[in-house]
């Protein structure tokens, strides 16, 4: 839907407009933390030196003891962090990224209640503002925020499907790909493999020179399929200053004889 790039641009407008606000986006991990500051300074680049605004992920940031507006990138648990040891720090608005990442059943979710709860508590002029894939009942966060009354909400959903997905299923054991109707929930044969393939080869063939993402059920699965696609390529002589980077990393803080560092060393070469 574009949720997050409309939070962007949002305050790259206000900042153009010479508004001098300080902005949080509550995002639901820490690795996600670098993807969304790289883009906000993507957008912004030169700008947020002349309008004198800082890029904040963490509470003890340095630039926070300064005159700076700010643009805080953070997980529920930093900016709760940041707030009770910054008593006096103003927010204006707040993003709360994958909004329903809130009810979910994890230790992070009692930490979005206790920020959403201090801020409004701090300032009833705050601007809080919930975003989260298509969902029935948007307005139900909204019932979250103390103190709020009906003429201060307002809330927008869409039943718009961003994503046109076509399902198969690939039957290793039968040889066969299926594809699944979502419509009236059957399949229809697609193919048969002439001979047993392996998930390994699987991926090479449909996925050659793509990214590709699988899931499995253990770590051990995990490992052992890792190993086996490996073992499908040849050491490369050359690779990127980021991988070699990533490889070093790995031996220090893992292990020297870390299985994933050799597997990496079997990544695609330097054209």
């Amino acid at each position: 839907m574009g949720k997050s790039f409309i939070i962007r641009m949002f305050i790259k407008k206000q900042i153009l407009d010479g508004e001098k606000k300080n902005y949080a986006i509550l995002i639901p991990t820490k690795a996600l933390i670098n993807e969304v500051s790289s883009k906000i300074i993507d957008d912004l680049k030169d700008m947020l030196a002349e309008k004198n605004y800082r890029m904040v992920n963490s509470a003890g940031a340095i630039s926070l003891k300064q005159a700076h507006n700010f643009i805080l990138i953070m997980t529920p648990e930093r900016l709760l962090y940041l707030l009770m040891e910054n008593r006096n720090f103003k927010l204006e608005y707040l993003f709360i990224d994958e909004a329903h990442k809130i009810s979910s059943r994890d230790s992070r979710s009692p930490f979005y209640y206790k920020v959403i709860n201090l801020v409004a508590k701090r300032s009833l002029k705050i601007h809080i503002v919930f975003s989260s894939p298509n969902i029935p009942n948007p307005g139900v966060y909204l019932s979250l925020i103390p103190y709020i009354n009906k003429e201060q909400i307002s809330e927008m959903a869409c039943t718009y499907a961003p994503v046109s997905q076509t399902k198969y299923l690939v039957d290793l054991t039968a040889n066969t790909i299926r594809s699944y109707n979502d419509y009236n929930n059957s399949f229809a044969d697609v193919c048969r493999f002439s001979r047993t393939v392996d998930l390994s080869e699987l991926i090479s063939l449909m996925g050659k020179d793509a990214q590709n993402i699988v899931y499995c059920s253990s770590t051990a699965k995990a490992v052992s399929l890792a190993l086996d696609y490996s073992n499908n390529y040849s050491t490369v002589s050359q690779i990127s200053p980021e991988l070699t980077a990533l490889i070093r990393d790995i031996k220090n803080e893992i292990h020297g004889d870390y299985f994933l560092a050799e597997a990496l060393k079997k990544a695609l070469p330097i054209i």
